[in-house]
């Protein structure tokens, strides 16, 4: 399974989920309060994983799906 990076493009919905999805770019992953570079896609759909996004905004993982 392939990991979520620092630098990969997101689909994020915003509103906690509710918005329709923008693309954004990742530019910090935090996994139960460690900051790391990545993390299994399976591990993502989480509240436990909270990312940074370069349009100003952070989100939990369940948020985010991947661009494929």
């Amino acid at each position: 399974m392939k990991n979520l990076k620092l630098g990969d493009k997101v689909n994020w919905r915003g509103g906690f989920g509710k918005d329709l999805p923008k693309v954004a770019k990742v530019t910090n992953i935090v996994v139960l309060n460690k900051t790391v570079e990545s993390v299994a896609w399976g591990e993502v759909q989480s509240r436990a994983v909270v990312l940074d996004l370069d349009n100003d905004h952070w989100c939990y993982g369940n948020q985010v799906t991947q661009i494929r």
